[in-house]
């Protein structure tokens, strides 16, 4: 079964990577990366890009529940010691 997700992932440097993941069961078929976010406002506009390219045609229903708006801050930095 194919899934489909966006992944947020902080990078060495610091910023958030938003990257589009397509899996079929464990194996990942597909990764596209959108970009780096370096402020909130980077980050929505990248979140925005990555639903529009999983979700791309009208005929598509989209059943996601509403959520908090993500920011920089709530992705965990494993870059601070």
């Amino acid at each position: 079964m194919e899934s489909r997700f966006i992944r947020k992932v902080r990078t060495a440097s610091g910023v958030v990577a938003v990257q589009t993941v397509v899996k079929n069961g464990r194996t990942m078929t597909g990764v596209e990366h959108l970009g780096s976010a370096n402020t909130d406002q980077d980050l929505a506009a990248l979140l925005a890009t990555a639903k529009d390219r999983l979700l791309p045609g009208p005929d598509t229903l989209d059943f996601s529940v509403e959520q908090e708006p993500v920011t920089i801050g709530d992705i965990p930095n494993w870059t601070v010691q």
